[in-house]
Parts: C-alpha cells; sequence; structure tokens
C-alpha cells in the first residue's frame, strides 16, 4: 500500500512571479446549478526557492472584455480577440505570463487558512516594460544631488543686546546754601495819614451803570 505523508500547506510569499501553464480542465461546481468552469495549473517558472510550486486559478468559460480569462489570455500574448472570436484551451499549454500573487485568508474545515489569490496578469512585453521604467526613475533618482542636512539646532544669531552703561561719573547737583550774609531788609516806614474823601451826593447814584450799559442797583 503507498504511504501518504502528512504535509502543510504554506502559500508563496506575496510577489509577482513568471508562470508556466502546465494544464488547463474543465470542472463541474459542487455547489449552485452545477455550471462548468476551467481551472488552470500554474507553475512558478522564475523565484529559485520556490520554482516549480503551483497554483491553481479557476475561470469561467464566458470569454468577455471584463472576465478573468480574457486577462489570462490577453496576458499570454494573443492580440485581436473580438466578438464572435474563439480559442483553445490546449493551444495555451506551455504559455509563459507573469501573475501577481496575494495572501488571503479562507475558511476551510472551519479553519481560516492562508491561501494564494492571483491578483492579476501581465505579458512578458508589459512586464519587462514596467521593469525598465522603474529602472530608469531609479537612476535618474540616484542622479540627482543629495539636500543638505537640516540642522535643527541652528538659530538667527541673537541681535546685540548688550546693555548699554550708565553714566556713573555724572555727579549729583550740589545743593545750594543759603546766603547767611544777606542782612534783613529794613522795615517800611508808615505812610502819613490821609484826610477822608467828602461823601458823594445822593443824587448821583442813579447815574451808575453796569458794564452792560443798563442802570441798576447795586446788590446788598
Amino acid at each position: 500500500m503507498p504511504v501518504i505523508q502528512y504535509t502543510e500547506y504554506e502559500p508563496l510569499p506575496e510577489g509577482t512571479y513568471l508562470f508556466e501553464i502546465k494544464q488547463c480542465d474543465i470542472k463541474t461546481a459542487k455547489t449552485g446549478a452545477g455550471g462548468q468552469y476551467l481551472q488552470w495549473i500554474l507553475e512558478v517558472a522564475s523565484d529559485e526557492e520556490h520554482a516549480g510550486e503551483k497554483l491553481f486559478y479557476n475561470t469561467s468559460m464566458t470569454l468577455s472584455a471584463k472576465s478573468k480569462l480574457y486577462k489570462l489570455v490577453i496576458a499570454c500574448g494573443v492580440e485581436g480577440i473580438e466578438p464572435g472570436s474563439a480559442i483553445d484551451t490546449d493551444d495555451f499549454v506551455g504559455a509563459s505570463l507573469y501573475g501577481k500573487v496575494n495572501v488571503t485568508e479562507k475558511t476551510i474545515n472551519n479553519n481560516k487558512t492562508p491561501v494564494n489569490d492571483i491578483e492579476t496578469f501581465f505579458s512578458i512585453a508589459e512586464f519587462t516594460a514596467m521593469m525598465d521604467k522603474a529602472a530608469k526613475a531609479a537612476a535618474n533618482r540616484a542622479k540627482l544631488p543629495a539636500r543638505a542636512p537640516i540642522n535643527a539646532s541652528a538659530t538667527v544669531p541673537p541681535k546685540n543686546t548688550t546693555p548699554t552703561k550708565s553714566n556713573t561719573s555724572v555727579k549729583p547737583a550740589a545743593s545750594t546754601k543759603p546766603n547767611t550774609s544777606a542782612k534783613p531788609a529794613a522795615p517800611a516806614k508808615p505812610l502819613p495819614r490821609q484826610k477822608p474823601a467828602d461823601p458823594v451826593p445822593d443824587e448821583e447814584d442813579e447815574n451808575l451803570q453796569f458794564p452792560d450799559g443798563d442802570a441798576e442797583e447795586f446788590p446788598e
């Protein structure tokens, strides 16, 4: 009897790999209406560490501009596909193409298991052009002069803040001494007595006027 050894499945690391189409089979879905689909077996051909590892890629049997089958066929270098065109899957066995591989989780036997998923395909010519463009961009960046590092500690020199020295040679004003030599002024002599003036007659009172010219009585 054959001896079967248990092995742990390990998905391919994420990245872009060169694949070779090894086989294409028609399969029947186990669920739903039991429709048919195509199962493509792709083998890694570009990575030494993972060379020979295989991935299964399923597509419908519908060839339209938005289908996964159309993207795979175009990546194999087929041109001129239009409505009414037909392909033979056997013609693609042995063809090479690049595929961008992702790692996702899928529930298998009630356990979440990491599995691979091919996000998109590139033809060899398309992928080579992409790599050439990326290499030229990297070379152009390498030719650019390096920017001088920014010195975070550099600061604007401070203004001259040297304090002005006070004039310490200025002497306080000398106090004025009282003039003790001045003699006191002589007392004023009393004025001689004058004779009182005669009283003003009563009849002239009515001619007294205020500055405005109106005749008024004096206030009490």
